[in-house]
Formats: structure tokens, sequence, C-alpha cells
């Protein structure tokens, strides 16, 4: 998470687009503020790739999960099948 951070306060502009995954789950929150949800790709019916939210409390999931999907500040719900960036844990190293 560091890196991300050191290239933003250097000036250093995204150019790295995030990639786009179906949401494998549903949840909710108020608007006003952006959540970076933790999560693993696992395959669905069809063998693509979908978001689940990686399992256990913050350290944990962390630890398990492959990458983090964005929450928007102007969404207040995802349901399964919204497409969601996504940014792999590898992206950070």
């Amino acid at each position: 998470m560091l890196k991300p951070l050191v290239l933003h306060l250097s000036g250093v502009q995204d150019t790295a687009p995030a990639l786009t995954v179906p949401s494998g789950f549903a949840c909710e929150k108020r608007p006003g503020r952006r959540e970076y949800l933790r999560v693993c790709l696992s395959p669905d019916d069809a063998g693509r790739p979908v978001a689940v939210l990686a399992s256990g409390g913050a350290l944990s999931s962390l630890a398990t999960s492959e990458g983090l999907v964005e929450f928007a500040e102007d969404l207040t719900a995802i349901r399964v099948g919204d497409a969601l960036p996504y940014r792999p844990h590898a992206e950070f190293g």
C-alpha cells in the first residue's frame, strides 16, 4: 500500500487502468465514502473469474485476498454481477 502513496506524493499519475470483474457478492453502505473491499477471484459456472469477498477479520482477509475492488463514494450497493474496478495486490508491490 505504500508504493501508490509514494508515487502519488511524487506527482506520478496513475497510468494503469483497473481491471473490471463481475461481483460474486452483494453488500451495502452509506454514500459519501469510498471503500476498498478485499477479494479473491473465483471461477463462476462458465469458468470466468468473479470477485468474492475474502473471509476472516481485517488482517486475515488481507492476507488471504488476491486484490481489492473499489466501492465508489456515490454507490450505496453492490449487487451480484455488477462490474467492479479490481486491483491485484501485485500491482502495489
